[in-house]
């Protein structure tokens, strides 16, 4: 999990592990105050997409981090494919068409 770094102006920052950049493949450290930091989500079953509804809170794994999205559409795959999840940020203006396996 993240490990404390130390205290600034009365706020606690956090060191991230794991976390690489996209080009070097180097540890980035950013340092961030508690209150931007979420704990750790409970760990995911399979099928857990299953019970996934239009509107509901999800988190995308992209570009090295977690980000805030809402489900906005569902596509039924055939053939054995994966379900396809369209998503969108609730920061952004952004979509993405993803699997479960970039979704938590």
């Amino acid at each position: 999990g993240p490990q404390e770094l130390g205290k600034t102006r009365g706020e606690t920052h956090f060191e991230a592990p794991g976390l690489v950049q996209q080009t070097s493949k180097t540890r980035m450290v950013t340092p961030e105050p508690v209150k931007h930091v979420r704990p750790r989500p409970p760990p995911v079953e399979d099928g857990w997409d299953a019970s996934l509804r239009l509107g509901d809170a999800v988190d995308l794994r992209f570009d090295g981090g977690w980000w805030e999205m809402e489900l906005v559409r569902l596509e039924e795959a055939a053939g054995g494919a994966p379900r396809r999840y369209t998503i969108k940020s609730v920061h952004f203006d952004v979509q993405h068409c993803v699997t479960a396996g970039q979704l938590r």
